[in-house]
């Protein structure tokens, strides 16, 4: 059994607090929120959360801007694990280290 490490009623801006930390990044990282997708950028790495939305449309926008790495939550892909398995594949195949939480 799953059992999702991110409340449901956690604020959006505290799990991103969070996972900057755990990319060891600075709290004072340049954030934008573009098209459902947090651009992180520091030390000239670009680094993209899932936060809220994870379609087709997004990932392949993700994947155009060339990220050093992407992060996504697990419940955006609502259970379908092939769609999630593709997802890594097509990271994969573009270079990009790609993480699920």
């Amino acid at each position: 059994m799953f059992i999702d490490p991110v409340s449901e009623k956690a604020d959006t801006q505290a799990v991103l607090y969070e996972l900057l930390l755990r990319l060891g990044l600075k709290l004072t990282a340049k954030v934008r929120l573009e098209n459902k997708v947090f651009w992180v950028e520091e030390n000239g790495l670009i680094f993209a959360l899932l936060l809220n939305a994870a379609d087709e449309e997004i990932i392949q926008t993700v994947i155009a801007q060339q990220p050093k790495k992407v992060i996504a939550l697990d419940r955006l892909f609502n259970g379908n694990d092939a769609r999630k398995k593709n997802t890594e594949l097509q990271m994969q195949d573009a270079g990009i280290t790609f993480f699920v939480i």
